[in-house]
């Protein structure tokens, strides 16, 4: 009990730091943005959040069931297997995704977001969303 409240604590304090920064940055943003620029920024950083849905199809849950179920049974094997079709899943899936972004920000900057302010930062943040995908697993 007294493991899992530290950690819990651990947690805790990492989650009010990362909003601590992640206010203080839409802080300087919104100092040192135009009105439109800041709104088309959160704009493209909302759609591609909205792709996250389609990053990990569940298996960072079916992990976790499974390799519970592995180390119970000593399947060393098959822990690191699931890990690794796991993550060429989700590497492959967010590359393709970011691959689409980044054919058409032009497009979707012009057409869905009135702007063409809007594809390079569509571009940078496919990419981000991509390489983040290095992360999950």
């Amino acid at each position: 009990m007294k493991k899992a409240l530290k950690g819990v604590s651990h947690i805790f304090i990492f989650l009010i730091t990362a909003n601590f920064i992640s206010y203080l940055i839409r802080l300087i943003y919104a100092r040192n943005l135009t009105t439109i620029e800041y709104g088309l920024f959160y704009a493209v950083v909302t759609f591609i959040s909205f792709l996250t849905i389609f990053k990990e199809f569940g298996l960072n849950e079916t992990l976790t069931k499974f390799i519970s179920k592995f180390l119970v049974q000593k399947e060393y094997l098959s822990i690191k297997n699931s890990m690794i079709i796991a993550f060429v899943i989700q590497f492959v899936a967010t590359g393709f995704i970011s691959l689409i972004i980044i054919i058409f920000a032009d497009y979707l900057a012009v057409n869905y977001f009135h702007s063409n302010l809007a594809s390079p930062v569509l571009k940078l943040l496919a990419f981000a969303f991509w390489f983040d995908s290095l992360t999950v697993v």
